[in-house]
């Protein structure tokens, strides 16, 4: 039996806990706002499953996605970033 094979074997580490600290932060910044993943995906453009592997750090995020995501959001994308 072949083993399961991950989205992208070569996500260190380091960039799978950045993409998780930084899915938590777009998470907590849309509940703040009492947005729903679907409204929050519409307004930014992007994919609404996109968002939900975003939000659960599976994903990365393209620079371009998330200036989208911080403007709907009302805030400067670099407070998005894990400290």
């Amino acid at each position: 039996m072949r083993p399961i094979a991950t989205r992208n074997p070569k996500t260190t580490p380091e960039q799978a806990a950045f993409n998780a600290a930084l899915g938590a932060n777009i998470r907590r910044a849309r509940w703040a706002r009492c947005l729903k993943q679907k409204d929050l995906a519409t307004a930014a453009g992007c994919w609404g499953p996109s968002l939900i592997r975003i939000e659960a750090g599976k994903q990365g995020v393209k620079s371009a996605v998330l200036l989208r995501i911080a403007a709907v959001l009302g805030m400067p994308p670099a407070s998005l970033y894990p400290t």
